[in-house]
Formats: C-alpha cells, sequence, structure tokens
C-alpha cells in the first residue's frame, strides 16, 4: 500500500501532462483564426487583432478581403501578419512544399499540431511536407504575435485602413528568398 501511495502523486503528474493535438484548416485565413483563438485565451484581444491593418484585418475569416493587403503596413503588428501571409504564399511557389496544392484541395486540407503545454513546446508532426511546412510557419508567427502582446500593455487596433494597391507585380519572389528557413 506504501508503494502505491508513493506513485500516485507520479502518476497524476503523468496524467495532468496530456498530449493536446487539433487541426488546423490549411486555408491561411480559417487557419489562422483557428491557431490564434486556440493559443491566445483574450478573445477580445484576438478580435481586435482581426480588425487591425491591412493586413491582420486580412486574417478575420468573417471579413472580405477587399480593400485589404496592400503593399504598406500600419505598424509592426501589422507587418507581422503581412509577413505571415507571405511566407504562407512562398509555399505554394513553383518547387516548393505546397506548390502542387491547388484551391480546391486546400479547401479540404487540415494539418495536425500537437502541444503539452502551449505555444512553447508546440509541434508540427504531419508527414505530409506542405502541411507540416505550414504548420511551422503558423507556428512561427503566432509566437511572433503573442511575443508582441506580450511586450506592448497598450494595443488600440487601427480600422478602416486605406490600405492602397500594388504596382503590378507582387515582390513576392524576392520576399521569399529573403527568408530565412524558420520563416518559410
Amino acid at each position: 500500500m506504501v508503494k502505491l501511495q508513493a506513485l500516485l502523486p507520479l502518476l497524476a503528474n503523468h496524467l495532468s501532462k496530456a498530449q493536446t493535438v487539433i487541426e488546423i484548416d490549411y486555408s491561411l485565413t480559417p487557419g489562422a483564426f483557428e491557431i490564434l483563438t486556440n493559443f491566445i485565451t483574450d478573445s477580445n484581444w484576438v478580435e481586435l487583432l482581426l480588425e487591425h491593418g491591412c493586413w491582420c484585418a486580412k486574417l478575420d475569416p468573417d471579413t472580405p478581403p477587399f480593400g485589404l493587403g496592400g503593399p504598406s503596413q500600419v505598424d509592426e503588428l501589422d507587418a507581422i501578419c503581412k509577413k505571415w501571409a507571405q511566407s504562407r504564399s512562398c509555399t505554394r511557389l513553383s518547387g516548393n512544399a505546397c506548390s502542387s496544392y491547388n484551391h480546391r484541395e486546400a479547401s479540404m486540407l487540415h494539418y495536425e499540431m500537437e502541444y503539452v503545454y502551449g505555444l512553447t513546446d508546440a509541434i508540427c508532426p504531419d508527414s505530409d511536407s506542405c502541411l507540416s511546412e505550414t504548420c511551422q510557419v503558423d507556428l512561427f508567427y503566432v509566437k511572433e504575435i503573442v511575443e508582441w502582446k506580450e511586450n506592448n500593455d497598450q494595443f488600440v487596433p487601427v480600422v478602416g485602413t486605406v490600405c492602397g494597391t500594388g504596382s503590378g507585380g507582387n515582390g513576392l519572389h524576392s520576399y521569399c528568398a529573403s527568408l530565412t528557413t524558420t520563416e518559410c
């Protein structure tokens, strides 16, 4: 009986560290919403984020993307959202992990993310290279947003922004060439 009593705290500790597995939509907008709401528990903050600027607002699945995006961003947080969207696009360029996926397939795909404690130990276990890379990109930028949130006490979203339009080329190839392996 004494041995059992000694094992109970160890067993309770082990059971309390159960692994969580979540499925995230492959498409950026619904996927971003799913991962943000999973790792940022302040739903009001997430709502404000999804109203913010030209690029963070583009991550809101309930907002039409018309007039959003463009060549600029309103601040450092919006720049993180822009880099996130661009990095996701880089994975679809010819020769990259997701180049063979079409939009119809993408709307039905999900990737898995696993963690025990949260964002700090989250991993991307998918064996499909496209889904694994997509997960890694999303994980990187959610961490960037959470870090920004932790370092900035006050957040007042910039809403109703006139985002402008690009100059014909999207500049994606030069952006993708500048990425490090942790960003893409």
